[in-house]
């Protein structure tokens, strides 16, 4: 009976977060409270359907809460800036002007709530709700690959079907579920994902034109490597999460002592 209240709640919750959001596209005080909203929400759902609430769903406030979201933040936004680089010098992104600083201002504020939000409702559902309701009932591997599964079919629904967006997907989602599994908590994941998308808002700015305006304006022009690019900096994330994961998730005793070490390399 709890599988049954655990799917129709997590259809419920889809549908909520994918549908209703889209209905004040043109009215950023209804959208805000809507992702806001989600958060009490899904704790009630999580309570009705697995007995388990929002702590246990990943936001518990844990010792080290902030550092581990200090790392993924670091972590996301170093890789899209070293992707963007990239992209820059190998001429699959054409830098044309740069935006004046008003517009500047309000993209940063705009690309931090929805980076911020679109990221911990996206890893509250995809991994929290999935891993809370699992956690004792599956071995950690099943667990990373229906989250991965489910991040995957949840992305190709946002951005289409493709192989490429399948892969990527595949190695973002494995690294946000790892780091879940082994922290215990949704901290490094929601950091890393929200500094992917921040990095990506200020460089693409929103919508899908052609011309991109980011802090800077900016045009796409493919080119034999830009397909791999992306990929790369995915495989990065997976790469630096499991090292990063490796050597925190350790013996409660050592943890402070472990952490701090790592921060300061």
């Amino acid at each position: 009976m709890k599988d049954v209240k655990f799917i129709a709640g997590f259809i419920f919750l889809n549908l909520y977060l994918r549908l209703l959001p889209s209905l004040f596209n043109g009215n950023d005080v209804l959208w805000l409270i809507t992702f806001i909203s989600f958060f009490p929400l899904t704790h009630l759902i999580a309570k009705w359907s697995s007995s388990i609430g929002l702590k246990k769903l990943g936001f518990c406030r844990t010792k080290h809460w902030k550092n581990h979201l200090f790392l993924g933040l670091v972590v996301g936004g170093a890789t899209w800036i070293l992707l963007t680089v990239a992209e820059l010098s190998l001429g699959s992104l054409q830098f044309i002007k740069w935006q004046e600083a008003g517009a500047v201002y309000w993209l940063i504020i705009q690309a931090l709530v929805v980076a911020v939000l679109g990221s911990a409702t996206n890893d509250l559902l995809t991994r929290g709700y999935v891993v809370g309701h699992f956690k004792n009932r599956l071995p950690a591997f099943a667990i990373i690959l229906l989250s991965t599964v489910i991040y995957i079919a949840d992305d190709i629904w946002l951005e289409g079907w493709s192989i490429r967006n399948i892969l990527f997907s595949f190695l973002l989602g494995l690294a946000f579920a790892i780091s879940v599994i082994r922290l215990q908590s949704l901290w490094m994941n929601t950091g890393i994902h929200a500094g992917l998308n921040f990095i990506y808002y200020l460089v693409y700015g929103f919508g899908n034109d052609p011309i991109h305006h980011g802090v800077f304006v900016s045009t796409t022009q493919p080119n034999k490597l830009s397909p791999y690019l992306g990929l790369l900096a995915a495989l990065t994330v997976l790469v630096v999460t499991i090292f990063l994961t490796r050597n925190i998730a350790v013996k409660k005793e050592d943890y402070r002592q472990k952490l701090d070490n790592l921060l300061k390399v």
